[in-house]
């Protein structure tokens, strides 16, 4: 729920957490043990996982908001955009109608 509203972002987390690991240069160090060596892939199996995590997780984010668009097509440009758009596109009925005859 935070992540679809905004709140919590996993790609952004994924952005600014690989940095720090490249920065310690964890994948180029050839100084650790044998449960280091088992760290660092588990490691390298989380980081893995949480890219297709991200690029699953964007693809369902989007899907509803882009139901939404096509439902409501006002939400792709300004309200008055639309409204404008909506009267211009109404045969003019004459009586009853909304717009002025001047």
């Amino acid at each position: 729920m935070m992540a679809e509203h905004g709140i919590y972002d996993l790609r952004r987390h994924h952005e600014e957490v690989v940095p720090v690991l490249e920065q310690w240069q964890i994948f180029e160090r050839d100084d650790f043990g044998p449960r280091g060596e088992q760290a660092r892939e588990q490691l390298a199996g989380c980081l893995d996982k949480q890219e297709k995590d991200v690029l699953e997780f964007e693809e369902q984010r989007d899907r509803p908001l882009a139901r939404a668009r096509r439902r409501e097509p006002w939400r792709r440009c300004s309200r008055r955009e639309f409204v404008a758009g909506q009267q211009n596109s109404r045969p003019d009925s004459g009586e009853g109608s909304l717009r002025s005859s001047d």
